[in-house]
């Protein structure tokens, strides 16, 4: 099987869930509209980066085992199992880009005759200031460039995240199935509140701000991160894939 074959059957599999987020998706917005013309208040709509960044997350979570187990029973190597991946992954990447801008339309075209229906993106909620003057165009095309690396890097966090699971013994999932949400849940909020006066979160409050040059107001900052997180995350990837077997 090449490597475009196998990409066209990665891409195959993530078709019906593609469709049904769509179906969602577009339904929030039609709702969006119809209150718009019920209840007088503004109604506010943000764009589907955020739960769209999920989704892909999610997906990536589900897109290992089957396919792993069936590169390998067809003899297809590791390695091109993992390119077919990482273009998979881009392409889903682009998909999801193309989804946000049809439904921005969409939501344009249903809210006309509506003066009390906004839609937003998360750019524009993050990057206020760089945005408070900027053209339509600029807006645009740095909401896709910054889309598209949060959606590559989040579904590469999951990847990654669905071959080490894979790789984990049974006692070692348990574990991790239990501690890491303890931790989460319990244990971090319990020191980070009683002990150290919130500085863990203010901490990482900063750093991710930074990051993502939100305290700069410089979305290409961001850019720049998530790539190297998708990167980053894609060598995880690789290093844990490379090794793998087939389980029952």
């Amino acid at each position: 099987m090449t490597l475009s074959v196998m990409t066209k059957f990665q891409l195959r599999n993530m078709r019906l869930s593609l469709l049904i987020f769509c179906g969602v998706m577009l339904a929030l917005v039609v709702l969006a509209a119809v209150m718009a013309r019920i209840v007088p208040d503004t109604v506010s709509f943000s764009s589907m980066e955020a739960s769209a960044g999920i989704f892909a997350f999610v997906c990536a979570l589900n897109s290992f085992k089957e396919n792993f187990g069936f590169a390998l029973q067809n003899g297809i190597p590791r390695k091109r199992l993992f390119r077919s991946t990482l273009i998979m992954a881009l392409c889903f990447s682009a998909l999801l880009c193309a989804l946000d801008q049809l439904l921005h339309l969409i939501s344009l075209l249903v809210s006309q005759g509506t003066g009390n229906m906004r839609w937003f993106r998360l750019t524009e909620a993050l990057y206020d200031i760089r945005y408070a003057g900027a053209s339509q165009l600029q807006l645009t095309v740095e909401s896709i460039a910054f889309n598209f690396a949060l959606y590559t890097a989040l579904f590469m966090t999951g990847y990654m995240i669905t071959i080490a699971y894979y790789r984990m013994s049974r006692w070692l999932k348990l574990t991790v199935s239990i501690g890491v949400p303890a931790l989460v849940v319990v244990v971090y909020p319990l020191v980070d509140l009683l002990l150290l006066q919130e500085r863990i979160s203010n901490a990482l409050g900063w750093m991710i701000s930074a990051a993502l040059g939100i305290q700069a107001q410089n979305i290409w900052i961001a850019v720049l991160t998530l790539a190297l997180l998708a990167a980053a995350m894609a060598a995880f990837s690789w290093a844990l894939m490379r090794r793998a077997v087939i389980k029952g």
